[in-house]
């Protein structure tokens, strides 16, 4: 091998651990390029070795290759400490701390502590190599007391403050705690909820008190599958999880990454729309990377009463749950307990009449409130604006508002989001962070519009409409992705059956969710039945072969 060839070492084993590409081949020339590594560590090549090493020493990890990886890492760790100038030095550093330590023989801490005090490490670099310090000192979260997790946050804000200092804007220091991630890893899976809600509380400045305490679902992923019981063992990485994110990303138009696949969104497109011709692809690989039977079965044992999720936000657990018949529980994106649901006597429509099938499903919701003897206020035409929005917003006359409009969500930038009630009338979702629902009883806000409920992954987000809006005063019900219109005002239709019936919200987005997975023929007679048929004919003749692309796009947050 030429020492020109030696940049395309990297790039091959990057192609096929991150992207899943070019597998055959990586398998193929990794013998050579192994020998080719240790020629440049004999030769004194510290710079070179190194780049060639982090690409393969992460395919090795997922490959089995666990005697050939040790040995990398290993003289990674000589080769950084000879040189620490070396230039990818601080990416080489952070890698290695990352490892499993069982599977490199280093030693964490002390990696770690030299790595600070030695290399010239960027913000995000530095960041990420104290909080692993500050983890590998001590015992584990879980087994850690109050005051001792309240000192550990303290210091991570610290930590924060201290290495990114002027560069920090306050509405991403959420998404600097999720840094932390380990944290909250251990305690979810420790199966301890409430020194797991004592830590969300911590990072979101809820006083030690108010938190909330009662069991969550607790959903992570962890080599190639999702887990949800406490100490369930972590599924061995194979690769699989790569190709789901290629499926995934590539049905919805989406740019998910996972933490060591930072580039796995930029193998398809980000357009933000969704492929309904991967429909049946995307259905098995979610089948595969979520076992939804025993989720279903252990929402139901544990009694948990929400979702503390740190899935890809697009990962439509709760209509997986509604397919295997239930629990559906309600995404919490506050440490906050939530308020007793308001009786719902009052709704306020907002519709786009410019929007397709938005003028039938206001005449659906119509029919049915005001049968049940409910009022409805319908804002539509021109006296649909950004101002009149907010003011009814932020008032506190309806136990209901409900959207129907265009929405747009940006894959990367959810905090700008905007609703698009109609054209020239935008509200963003810093518009709804600004404007805290009105205290008491809880309201609940549908959002019945494209991809409102998206937003940033893990714990610490709050960026996106739904996320933006919801807390323990307000419910949200949004849609996770670009939803088919006559999907949305099927669900609609169905959310307002269950709501007229006065069941709570939660229960009531369960049930509408459970029936939209339900045979077509069924959902007819179930509207039938409620007498808007006729006015729901056109969405149903659209729905003909729904997928879960059109079933699974609802979500509820509290």
């Amino acid at each position: 091998m030429s020492t020109r060839s030696s940049t395309s070492p990297p790039l091959l084993f990057n192609l096929a651990a991150v992207h899943g590409h070019a597998a055959a081949l990586a398998a193929e020339l990794y013998p050579t390029i192994y020998r080719h590594f240790l020629r440049e560590v004999a030769a004194g090549s510290s710079a070179r070795a190194i780049d060639v090493a982090i690409d393969m020493l992460r395919w090795q990890e997922r490959r089995g290759h666990a005697q050939d990886a040790a040995g990398v890492a290993q003289t990674m760790a000589q080769l950084l400490k000879a040189d620490p100038s070396i230039p990818s030095a601080g990416r080489a550093a952070g890698m290695l701390a990352a490892l499993d330590p069982h599977l490199t023989g280093l030693d964490r801490a002390d990696l770690t502590t030299w790595a600070l005090e030695h290399i010239d490490l960027d913000h995000n670099d530095r960041f990420a190599m104290r909080v692993t310090l500050a983890r590998t000192s001590g015992p584990g979260w879980a087994q850690r007391s109050f005051a001792e997790l309240r000192g550990a946050f303290e210091e991570v804000v610290e930590q924060i403050r201290d290495s990114f200092a002027e560069h920090v804007r306050p509405r991403i220091f959420g998404q600097l705690l999720g840094g932390t991630r380990d944290v909250a890893f251990d305690l979810m899976r420790s199966g301890d909820h409430r020194l797991l809600w004592q830590w969300l509380g911590l990072c979101r400045g809820v006083d030690h008190g108010a938190v909330r305490d009662d069991p969550c679902l607790a959903i992570g992923w962890g080599g190639d599958r999702v887990w949800f019981r406490p100490d369930q063992p972590l599924s061995p990485a194979t690769g699989r999880v790569t190709e789901f994110l290629h499926v995934f990303n590539g049905t919805l138009g989406s740019g998910v990454v996972a933490v060591g696949q930072v580039n796995t969104a930029l193998t398809v497109p980000v357009s933000g729309r969704k492929n309904v011709a991967a429909a049946a692809q995307f259905e098995e690989v979610l089948e595969e990377f979520v076992d939804t039977a025993d989720l279903a079965r252990h929402a139901r044992d544990s009694g948990a009463a929400s979702i503390v999720s740190v899935l890809p936000g697009q990962v439509p657990v709760q209509a997986l749950l509604a397919r295997a018949g239930g629990p559906v529980l309600p995404y919490s994106v506050s440490a906050l307990p939530p308020a007793a649901d308001r009786t719902v006597r009052r709704v306020q429509l907002w519709v786009d009449n410019g929007l397709e099938l938005a003028v039938a499903e206001a005449q659906i919701l119509r029919r049915l409130l005001e049968d049940c003897w409910i009022e409805v206020e319908e804002v539509s035409g021109d006296a649909v604006t950004r101002e009149a929005f907010l003011a009814a917003y932020a008032g506190d006359e309806f136990d209901v508002i409900w959207v129907i409009s265009h929405a747009g969500d940006h894959p990367y930038r959810h905090d700008e989001s905007a609703l698009q009630l109609r054209a020239g009338h935008e509200v963003t979702a810093d518009d709804l962070l600004t404007r805290p629902a009105p205290a008491g009883d809880r309201r609940l806000l549908v959002l019945n519009a494209c991809s409102t409920a998206t937003g940033g992954p893990g714990l610490f987000s709050n960026q996106g409409l739904v996320r933006n809006a919801a807390g323990p005063h307000q419910a949200v019900i949004g849609q996770l992705w670009q939803v088919d219109i006559a999907a949305a005002a099927v669900f609609g239709a169905l959310l307002a059956i269950e709501l007229v019936q006065f069941a709570p919200f939660s229960e009531a987005f369960q049930n509408a969710l459970i029936m939209l997975q339900q045979p077509r023929q069924t959902i007819v007679e179930h509207l039938r039945d409620f007498q808007v048929w006729e006015i729901a004919a056109d969405a149903l003749d659209r729905f003909e072969s729904a997928t879960l692309l059109d079933t699974g796009s609802p979500a509820l947050f509290e």
